[in-house]
């Protein structure tokens, strides 16, 4: 069974990748097509938002 620190360091980690992919392609502009539809450049924004606060979750139960 995974130890709930792995837990939180791969869940950071991988919450750390995809966030800084969504802020690149806000930065550069990117297109974003899912499916034949083209994804709008503010939901990369959210996002963004959102990882970055589970991000600052996963690190304050680190203090815990």
């Amino acid at each position: 069974m995974i130890k709930s620190t792995q837990y939180y360091t791969l869940s950071i980690i991988i919450f750390t990748i995809a966030g800084a992919l969504h802020l690149l392609r806000v930065i550069n502009d990117w297109d974003l097509v899912l499916g034949g539809f083209l994804i709008p450049v503010w939901v990369s924004v959210a996002v963004v938002i959102l990882l970055g606060f589970m991000i600052l979750s996963g690190l304050n139960s680190f203090k815990k």
